[in-house]
């Protein structure tokens, strides 16, 4: 199958490190997700590319699975256990470098993110755009950080 990398109608590009086109009814959405290597888990794999997915389609989907993502990749990364994601956070920011605690607080700490945070990561909350995109980023960050970059050849992480 050919994937498109252009709109048909108004020839738009696709934006983003892999232009993926996925068909909505009778609409092609264009996919913003930056590549997901096999030795990514599974489960977190398959939560970040459906949540860049629905980023635009459904900002409450992609939140939600952005959040379970986080809850994974700090469960997986760090070995912490707890069910919620704000008390997984509050746990795991004394076991991670300076600047990605920054990035964590920046994100999870804005308050239209934190009341997302402090409910059951499975729950599909009320979101802004702007949450779900923020949100995405931050998985995106902590996927290079935490997978990508420890297994590049001649990585010391």
């Amino acid at each position: 199958m050919n994937i498109p990398t252009t709109c048909p109608y108004c020839g738009a590009g696709a934006s983003g490190p892999q232009p993926a086109a996925a068909l909505s009814g009778h609409r092609i959405v264009f996919v913003r997700a930056i590549p997901c290597p096999s030795y990514v888990p599974d489960a977190i794999r398959m939560d970040y590319k459906e949540a860049c997915l629905f980023r635009d389609l459904s900002p409450r989907i992609s939140a939600t699975l952005s959040c379970r993502c986080l809850r994974e990749m700090i469960r997986d990364g760090l070995g912490v256990q707890k069910p919620g994601l704000s008390e997984a956070i509050a746990e795991a920011q004394s076991k991670l470098p300076h600047q990605t605690q920054w990035a964590i607080k920046q994100v999870c700490g804005a308050e239209n993110v934190k009341a997302r945070t402090d409910k059951d990561v499975n729950l599909i909350l009320d979101v802004e755009k702007d949450v779900a995109e923020k949100l995405v980023w931050l998985v995106e960050r902590l996927l290079q950080d935490w997978y990508v970059k420890r297994n590049e050849p001649g990585s010391s992480a």
